[in-house]
């Protein structure tokens, strides 16, 4: 139905941009209940649990169907799409994307942006829940507060995608969208504090719901 509406747009609408899904395993929120786990490269976590949510454990094998299933379904997606709306049509393929900057289980997989162009400082953005201590930035950066949701160099990255899939080598400054970003320039002093009130509320159990993974 949505393919047989996007076809029916004006001739006026030249490009009709349609972004995939993305890989599951690579949301932030969804961690090894390890701390900081060592990265498994191709493989999966034995376990994983999410940072903000329910206190449940999921197995790796569960997670990997799950990758799988989307991936499949984004196929179907794009071939539906692509037959019945035509040629105005540039899929992006955000599974990739996904898995290219997927630093949570591939150790050379990141962002690295420069934060300081005075010293050249420099800092590698994960797909890993944010983390900091009382005193600075430890790690992610990718995501937000709710480990879901991109920063603006998290955006950047997306942004890439669709102009990668609309013909256009134009990159954005993913230096810049750094500076832009008002939370990863000044990591709350309330984040360990946080981070801590959510596992304690996880474990008592305030997330819970009947979905049938633990």
């Amino acid at each position: 139905e949505l393919a047989h509406r996007l076809k029916e747009l004006p001739k006026e609408v030249e490009t009709i941009v349609f972004n995939s899904l993305v890989r599951p395993r690579t949301a932030s929120n969804l961690t090894s209940p390890k701390t900081f786990p060592k990265a498994v490269d191709a493989g999966y976590f034995d376990h994983y649990a999410p940072r903000i949510g329910p206190n449940i454990s999921i197995p790796g094998d569960v997670v990997k169907r799950y990758d799988g299933r989307i991936l499949a379904a984004n196929g179907r997606i794009e071939a539906n799409l692509k037959a019945i709306v035509g040629k105005r049509l540039k899929f992006v393929d955000l599974y990739e994307t996904s898995t290219a900057f997927d630093g949570k289980h591939y150790a050379d997989r990141f962002l690295q942006v420069s934060i300081d162009a005075a010293t050249k400082k420099k800092r590698a953005l994960r797909n890993q829940p944010l983390t900091a201590t009382p005193l600075a930035f430890r790690i992610g950066g990718l995501t937000g507060l709710d480990n879901m949701h991109p920063t603006v160099p998290g955006y950047a990255l997306i942004a890439d995608a669709v102009l990668a899939a609309m013909g256009s080598a134009e990159k954005t400054d993913k230096d810049e969208a750094y500076r832009q970003d008002t939370l990863l320039n000044a990591i709350p002093d309330s984040l360990t504090l946080f981070n801590a009130a959510l596992a304690l509320l996880g474990v008592a159990g305030v997330f819970d719901g009947d979905d049938g993974l633990t």
